[in-house]
């Protein structure tokens, strides 16, 4: 791997920055001015007190609570209902007879940490906790529309199943799927990860204009990452300003054209042709018609679509891109932890609350 895929997450950062990524962000939560959790960054979190009964972190804050809301724990599940809680969980399907009777047989020193390992070294562990990541980036079998052919995606999808079950670092996650094109050497299984992008609906109703169809194409990559990597829609911003969440307008189109740069072929029956522009130019406007309104800011100039899609890349698996997703070790906890937004923690009065960061977060991010 070249040295320039290696640049530490701060460094990245800055480098998106320059590119017009999301630089207001970086910028107010660095000057303190978004005291919302989700965009300060992660630090050190203390696990409650909760006696000797809890046998973990998560136990801690699950007794804290419901100490807090004066609730008394149950006792210690049994055995078959453990073996059928943590099989479905893993694998999305009951135990057979067989793997229950083994586990219950198995008194041994060990057994439900061989039972777990045994569940997550499962091909359908994969199969099972692929399905959350496959809705969240669009992922369907077909194009979409009234028309709605099929669409050779099944590539992508295999790609993410294979990269829960080995265990994927979640910068490698990101990377490939972002800009898995751009590394050195890329393999054949680098390209397809970058399928992710190419999840978007494709209309291919008679009268649909290329230009229009593409455009629409590049606004849901923006959404899409937005959501998936930072845990937040910016939609908002295609139109105006966020009106609670800081993201500007600004900002929302440098990351377009980050994707703009991308060109969109179509494979149909063995042959290749490029997204068509207008097949006829149509009369411009003159006069007083083409001067009107007001004339547009000429926008900075950044690095190229190559060095910025890679910056970006690299971007996203830093510490903000971490609150987005998740790792193999507890899908729920860091799912959880990047849902909650301002809409669900402001008061009467419009305030931001002022909960501290997710245990889990910053677990992942201490692990770094």
């Amino acid at each position: 791997m070249s040295d320039r895929w290696t640049v530490i997450a701060g460094k990245a950062v800055w480098l998106a920055v320059y590119a017009g990524l999301l630089a207001g962000v970086v910028a107010r939560s660095e000057a303190g001015e978004m005291p919302h959790w989700a965009y300060r960054l992660p630090g050190p979190v203390a696990v409650p007190d909760a006696g000797e009964d809890v046998r973990n972190p998560v136990d801690a804050f699950v007794a804290d609570r419901l100490r807090k809301q004066g609730l008394q724990p149950l006792g210690a599940a049994d055995r078959q209902t453990l073996v059928r809680r943590v099989t479905l969980d893993l694998l999305g399907v009951p135990p057979t007879p067989v793997e229950i009777d083994a586990f219950l047989d198995d008194r041994r020193p060990g057994a439900w940490e061989r039972l777990v390992d045994r569940l997550l070294a499962s091909p359908r562990y994969g199969e099972r906790w692929a399905m959350p990541w496959l809705d969240a980036a669009r992922f369907a079998d077909s194009n979409g529309y009234q028309r709605d052919g099929r669409r050779e995606a099944w590539g992508w999808r295999d790609w993410v199943i294979d990269a829960l079950n080995d265990d994927l670092p979640f910068d490698r996650f990101t990377i490939e799927q972002l800009a898995g094109d751009l590394l050195p050497g890329a393999t054949a299984q680098q390209r397809i990860a970058t399928g992710f992008h190419r999840n978007t609906m494709a209309n291919v109703e008679a009268g649909v204009d290329p230009e229009e169809e593409r455009v629409l194409a590049v606004v849901d990559r923006v959404n899409t990452t937005g959501t998936v990597w930072l845990g937040t829609t910016i939609e908002c911003a295609q139109c105006h300003d966020h009106k609670y969440d800081p993201f500007s307008q600004r900002e929302y189109y440098g990351l377009f054209a980050l994707f703009n740069n991308t060109r969109v072929e179509i494979q149909a029956k063995g042959s290749k042709r490029e997204f068509a522009g207008a097949m006829v130019e149509l009369p411009r406007a003159r006069g007083d018609v083409a001067r009107a309104g007001s004339r547009l800011t000429e926008s900075p100039q950044v690095a190229g679509g190559a060095e910025r899609a890679g910056v970006f890349a690299r971007w996203g698996t830093g510490r903000m891109g971490a609150t987005g997703a998740g790792s193999k070790g507890d899908p729920h906890l860091v799912e959880a932890g990047s849902r909650g937004g301002p809409r669900e923690t402001q008061d009467s009065a419009g305030q931001a609350g002022s909960q501290p960061l997710p245990w889990s977060v910053c677990r992942l991010d201490s692990a770094d």
